[in-house]
């Protein structure tokens, strides 16, 4: 089984980009992981990729700081570079991505959340069996 999760937080904003060839859509982005809990500890980093509509639907969200919850696989690969000598990648290909919040406050708000208390009609529980 090829399985990762991890939460952390976008270095930079994601980059939307569409394939030669096919114009299918590629999302791009890199999340700094915690290494440890103490602040010294360093973080990693994993280098993100998600292909298709969703990605491109969710280009607009992932902007550098926002928290996220990453769950994909492993991808190793290999390429030659300009100087002729072959270089490796790991990339994390996702197949879900959660927000957990958002860079400003870390928190997600609704409408609902928004709306004075006096504007709110009540329920008449009344009818309810237990």
């Amino acid at each position: 089984m090829n399985k990762i999760i991890f939460n952390g937080n976008l270095g930079k904003d994601s980059e939307l980009i569409f394939a030669a060839g096919t114009g299918k859509a590629v999302l791009k982005w890199s999340v700094a992981v915690k290494k440890g809990y103490k602040k010294d500890d360093g973080v990693n980093w994993f280098n993100c990729v998600m292909f298709g509509e969703r990605g491109e639907k969710l280009a607009q969200y992932l902007v550098k700081g926002t928290k996220v919850i990453v769950e994909g696989s492993l991808q190793l690969g290999s390429y030659e570079g300009n100087d002729g000598t072959k270089k490796y990648t790991t990339d994390i290909f996702v197949n879900d991505v959660e927000l957990d919040g958002n860079k400003k406050d870390n928190s997600v708000t609704t409408s609902q959340e928004n709306k004075d208390i006096s504007e709110i009609t009540p329920i008449d529980d009344g009818d309810i069996p237990f």
